[in-house]
């Protein structure tokens, strides 16, 4: 019994996943090419979300698109499980007793080639240039350049790739 309710449970969420990942095409204008790999991943807000060629993003991924701000994801990208990217975050300086939190928007760049590792996150204003990694479990709060390595909390540079080696 129990293995009949697993697969009607498992078989109900594929439903539900495949429809929403429709409606995400459909609102966003998302290219075909881009996968949505697994279930869970979630877009929310009124800002934009460009998508390139062959590109995937994992499951349980959150990208937050704050209105007026976009996330543009290069080419031949590869976006782990439990990535989060957002558009808009809460200014940290600030006596909160005394006033009420700010927030900034600003948009995100993925270049092309990309690789970014499980549990990341991506700050608002972030570029991460083509053919670059983000190490798992980082937390990008400057810009990555092409072709580098980057890790850690928050993530700095560990080494440039090494190309034609």
């Amino acid at each position: 019994m129990e293995n009949i309710i697993y697969y009607l449970y498992k078989k109900g969420r594929g439903i539900y996943n495949k429809k929403r990942y429709e409606a995400y095409y459909r609102k966003y204008k998302i290219n075909r090419s881009f996968r949505f790999n697994g279930e869970g991943v979630q877009l929310y807000g009124n800002g934009a979300f460009i998508a390139g060629d062959s590109s995937y993003i994992g499951s349980f991924s959150t990208v937050q698109l704050a209105d007026g701000h976009h996330v543009a994801i290069g080419n031949n990208c590869a976006l782990s499980h439990n990535v989060r990217i957002y558009t808009t975050s809460i200014v940290p300086d600030g006596d909160w007793e005394k006033e009420k939190k700010k927030s900034y928007s600003k948009s995100v760049e993925i270049g092309n080639n990309v690789w970014i590792g499980a549990n990341a996150f991506i700050n608002p204003g972030v570029k991460i240039g083509d053919n670059a990694i983000v190490g798992a479990n980082a937390v990008v709060t400057k810009d990555v350049e092409k072709n580098a390595i980057v890790g850690g909390v928050p993530a700095r540079l560990i080494r440039y790739k090494r190309l034609n080696a």
